[in-house]
């Protein structure tokens, strides 16, 4: 838990190796996670959090489910203050590929937003985006996939009372 001080660092991993599982990290009263290099959860684990409930994680990417072995049910939570993922050249990613973003308020400020699978989920329920260029499609197969195989990217906006599938 980072409370009510600053942790600045370099690359972060919540849940590194395959076998690291049910990891979290909570950043809360305003505490600040500053980081120079992307911040990953569940880098090859599954079951991995990082909930921002009243701090702040500055960073240059953010990554949900990084490799193969990473399940889909990581977590990125964030309630009432602030994910700020940017760069000078504005290339910074926030990418959801294995497990589930929820917004709940405050500020979600990134560059790219990136959704691509069936493994991916964001929900926002309230708070302020501002998002450079949003991704939502998965990438297509070589093989023709049957109707029922179809990957899709699912994202829910709550707070505008819709539902939208891709």
């Amino acid at each position: 838990m980072i409370d009510s001080n600053a942790l600045v660092s370099g690359t972060g991993a919540i849940g590194y190796n395959a076998g690291s599982s049910n990891n979290s990290v909570r950043v809360v009263n305003g505490a600040t996670w500053q980081g120079s290099s992307p911040v990953y959860v569940g880098y090859l684990g599954s079951s991995n959090s990082l909930i921002i409930a009243g701090g702040t994680l500055l960073c240059n990417g953010v990554t949900v489910g990084f490799g193969a072995s990473a399940g889909c049910d990581n977590l990125l939570e964030i309630g009432r203050r602030h994910l700020i993922s940017t760069n000078r050249s504005a290339s910074s990613v926030l990418e959801v590929r294995r497990g589930k973003l929820i917004f709940n308020g405050g500020l979600l400020q990134v560059d790219k937003l990136v959704i691509t699978n069936a493994c991916s989920q964001f929900v926002h329920n309230g708070g302020t985006l501002i998002i450079g260029t949003l991704v939502l499609a998965t990438k297509p197969e070589r093989r023709r996939r049957r109707h029922s195989e179809r990957v899709e990217a699912a994202i829910w906006l709550r707070s505008v009372g819709s539902h939208c599938r891709q």
